[in-house]
């Protein structure tokens, strides 16, 4: 990204945080029922611990057995 693009990209954030700023302040306070049902809302997205995802540790385990290689690789010619 050169210059500009980060000083425009960072010109749209501003403008969109004030936005924000701005239909918060008209909207007012949460009542404590909306606050905690968007609250609930949000628990409600985050993502579920189902445990190790297997496919992962895989790639894990295939990195590692890779860099192995390289090492004792390295190893003899050290």
């Amino acid at each position: 990204m050169d210059r500009d693009a980060v000083r425009r990209w960072q010109a749209g954030q501003q403008r969109a945080q004030q936005r924000i700023r701005e239909e918060q302040r008209e909207r007012g306070p949460m009542c404590p029922e909306a606050s905690f049902a968007a609250a609930l809302e949000l628990i409600a997205l985050m993502p579920v611990d189902d445990g190790p995802d297997p496919i992962r540790e895989r790639e894990v385990d295939e990195a590692r057995q890779a860099w192995a290689k390289v090492r004792a690789w390295a190893a003899k010619r050290a």
